[in-house]
């Protein structure tokens, strides 16, 4: 990084540029860390500057926006941010700022926290001069969060910070000034009213997939922003459940999840897994003298207000299916113990398909309420369904397709169709028959070809059939 500071530096000075490193590249710089990421700070006409590096360098031209005086280049292995040193104004229904041309002060002076606000010369006379007005080293040291400015102005000007707050005490296990979480708790209902949901979504996506996920969490809940954007979660809070779990509290009992993911996997799809796995038990709680307290279809229920929290939140489509996709299995592990029978693996192998292997790691952060309690007991399941032919078992399809069963039992499109393919697959999979055309007609004659329609619709509705389509 600081070759290349050298080359922008004497850039900067051929043409009459003042140039300064400023933000996360600094930070990280004085943390040990290394970016490619690197924010310069033009005393004037960025845009400029920015096209005289990419011709020098042959890059691409310059992403330029005009009305923010920045430009973004990206080459040299680097994705570099000129920006003329300006202040900052806003209007209370947007976090979209005005601005103007300004010196170095100001525009530090508008950044969100102090260890973002240090800047480092980049001119060749003093290259590597810090200037740090507000004590962001200090607090780096500290390991602190804390606004330049007032908390109140900072996060009332642009409450995304206040999400971006919690995102560096994830990132960097610092903590947060006692005066800026006030001014969140007072200012936390303005990030649903002016920041849009991408930029909600992207900085929880960082908080989930950091070191303690959990930890972020309880901050989040702490300053008053988990009832503003996950207020499913937040109603689990008190919510009493059975005493087999380790926490009877359903909101522990979910952090307690979550925690157990976050050395597993940085997966952001099993983060949230983990996260909303239970979101349906608050709305299915019911007491009952013999049983206690149960929460009958929270999984089915989970798994629609899943969609609902990812979709409004704008993930996309392919994430949620897989999120929404482990909760609604989120179960099925639970109901097997030591004794599990070959063919009911082959069932569970065919049915939760491409979930498995995640179901599992969602099986060892949750070890409570299963009949498979150790870690031991998982690894053992896992091998025996590994033995079976997991890849061969998922990709198992019936010997003949509907065509052929349609021609050997003389009928038209249908249900009947559907569920003779059904039939004829979970056969295979128990291993009753031969995985061959041959034996697929015998068993579709054998089973189909005299029977009412009535009848075949009790005997081949088993709970928790296969659903085959006819193609």
């Amino acid at each position: 990084m600081l070759e290349l500071l050298r080359k922008i530096g004497e850039l900067a000075d051929a043409h009459g540029f003042e140039v300064y490193a400023v933000g996360g590249c600094v930070r990280d710089m004085l943390m040990g860390e290394t970016t490619n990421d690197l924010d310069i700070v033009v005393s004037k006409d960025a845009p400029k500057m920015a096209r005289i590096f990419a011709k020098t360098y042959h890059l691409n031209k310059p992403v330029v926006y005009e009305r923010f005086g920045t430009a973004m280049v990206c080459g040299l292995d680097a994705k570099i941010e000129f920006t003329t040193a300006r202040s900052e104004s806003y209007s209370r229904d947007s976090r979209k700022p005005r601005v103007k041309p300004a010196p170095l002060l100001e525009d530090l002076k508008r950044r969100d926290f102090t260890i973002n606000a240090i800047a480092m010369t980049v001119n060749q006379d003093n290259f590597g001069e810090i200037i740090d007005p507000f004590q962001g080293q200090k607090d780096l040291r500290a390991k602190l969060i804390r606004t330049p400015l007032d908390p109140d102005l900072t996060f009332d000007d642009d409450p995304l910070r206040m999400l971006r707050a919690v995102r560096f005490f994830a990132q960097f296990n610092f903590r947060l000034e006692e005066k800026a979480k006030e001014a969140i708790q007072k200012h936390c209902h303005r990030l649903n009213e002016i920041v849009s949901k991408e930029r909600i979504r992207d900085e929880l996506t960082k908080i989930l997939t950091s070191k303690c996920p959990s930890m972020s969490v309880r901050l989040l809940d702490g300053v008053g922003l988990l009832k503003e954007i996950l207020p499913e979660i937040k109603a689990m809070q008190g919510m009493e459940q059975n005493g087999r779990y380790r926490h009877k509290d359903l909101y522990e009992h979910t952090l307690m999840v979550l925690e157990g993911m976050a050395p597993l996997s940085q997966d952001l799809s099993l983060r949230w897994a983990a996260l909303l796995h239970d979101v349906g038990k608050p709305k299915t709680r019911r007491i009952y003298l013999e049983k206690g307290y149960t929460f009958y279809g929270h999984d089915l229920l989970g798994a629609k207000l899943t969609y609902h929290i990812l979709k409004r939140l704008k993930y996309d489509n392919a994430q949620i299916d897989r999120v929404v996709g482990l909760v609604k299995h989120h179960m099925r592990l639970s109901l097997l113990d030591e004794n599990v029978t070959d063919r009911a693996l082959r069932r569970l192998i065919r049915e939760i398909g491409p979930f498995l292997d995640d179901l599992f790691l969602l099986a060892k952060a949750d070890r409570t309420g299963y009949r498979i309690t150790s870690m031991a007991d998982l690894e053992i399941l896992s091998q025996r369904i590994e033995s079976l032919g997991k890849e061969e078992i998922k990709a198992l399809r019936p010997p003949i397709d509907g065509y052929e069963v349609m021609r050997l039992l003389g009928i038209g499109p249908g249900p009947r169709v559907g569920k003779a393919l059904n039939a004829l697959l979970e056969a295979v999979i128990d291993q009753r028959i031969e995985p061959s055309p041959e034996a697929a007609r015998k068993f579709i004659l054998e089973n189909f070809a005299s029977t009412p329609s009535s009848s075949l619709t009790k005997l081949f509705e088993p709970e928790g059939q296969l659903r085959v389509d006819c193609q």
